[in-house]
């Protein structure tokens, strides 16, 4: 059985997200732990509400050196929401600040949209659909997002989502994936993304 260590840093309600996990043949560890997260195979990065403060709580429990240290050893490492978002090189909400690095692309906000946040049901377009993470997905399914901001197309783009304009909904690097939307919330599609990501 797969496993997967789901990193506490007290950023937004997970609960959905340890259930799916579970569901698609997981087993689970939630943890703020430095040496359980160190031992980890896979590492999942959640999160939910605004850039700086999540990554100041990342860097307060000493946890984004233990991230870098995962993937320097080829280890895979999945962000969703603003988890993904904390993956790039840094943001632009409520003035400047950098992320993890994993991909050269400043996440900014949705400007001249009728209705910000995005939120609801939206498609998926994969670059390459014959990517391993993208396993018995296709092309167009539905995802379910809510964000307000993004991170544009370019580096790293795996997939992209239409919302008056195309954005990144999915990045990966390697072993590094991020998803824009909330798998754990994006019925079969998301669990097959969820589950496809435990065999890169």
């Amino acid at each position: 059985m797969k496993s997967i260590t789901v990193i506490d840093y007290g950023i937004g309600n997970i609960r959905s997200v340890l259930n799916a996990l579970n569901h698609v043949g997981y087993t689970v560890t939630f943890t703020a732990d430095r040496t359980l997260i160190s031992r980890a195979d896979r590492l999942l990065l959640p999160g939910v509400g605004a850039f700086q403060p999540a990554m100041k709580k990342l860097n307060s429990l000493g946890l984004t050196d233990l991230i870098h240290e995962h993937t320097a050893a080829g280890r895979p490492l999945l962000g969703i929401c603003l988890g993904m978002q904390l993956l790039c090189s840094g943001s632009h909400e409520f003035g400047w600040f950098p992320g993890l690095g994993y991909f050269n692309l400043e996440v900014t906000s949705f400007t001249g949209c009728p209705k910000v946040p995005q939120m609801g049901w939206n498609t998926l377009h994969p670059v390459d659909p014959h990517h391993p993470l993208f396993r018995n997905a296709l092309p167009g399914d539905y995802v379910y997002f809510v964000h307000s901001y993004y991170a544009p197309v370019g580096d790293g783009t795996a997939a992209t989502t239409d919302y008056y304009g195309d954005y990144s909904s999915v990045l990966i690097k390697d072993r590094v994936v991020g998803m824009q939307f909330h798998p754990e919330k994006s019925s079969t599609t998301g669990l097959t993304l969820l589950k496809n990501f435990g065999d890169l």
